[in-house]
């Protein structure tokens, strides 16, 4: 199956509560490369790159995060594949 890939944002209380932490634990659990990284804004900006079962999935726990952050709004939309070996935080 061919791989696929999307940008999210997350905006809420995503920032400070290991939001990041947890999205890099997840994407390593379901075989998911790409980076996760704060913005000014005080949202959390997500490439992600993996099986679409998986994306799916991954995309379900950015929906809820862990339970120290509370996530108000998240806009995800399909960009095309990079090839990268890992997922990172910044």
């Amino acid at each position: 199956m061919s791989k696929i890939g999307v940008h999210v944002v997350v905006s809420g209380t995503v920032q400070e509560v290991g939001f990041r932490f947890f999205t890099v634990r997840e994407a390593e659990r379901l075989g998911i490369v790409g980076h996760v990284r704060n913005l000014e804004s005080g949202e959390v900006d997500i490439e992600a790159f993996g099986e679409p079962e998986a994306i799916k999935n991954f995309l379900a726990f950015l929906e809820h995060g862990p339970k120290t952050a509370m996530v108000e709004h998240l806009v995800a939309k399909e960009i095309p594949v990079k090839h990268l070996i890992s997922f990172t935080s910044s």
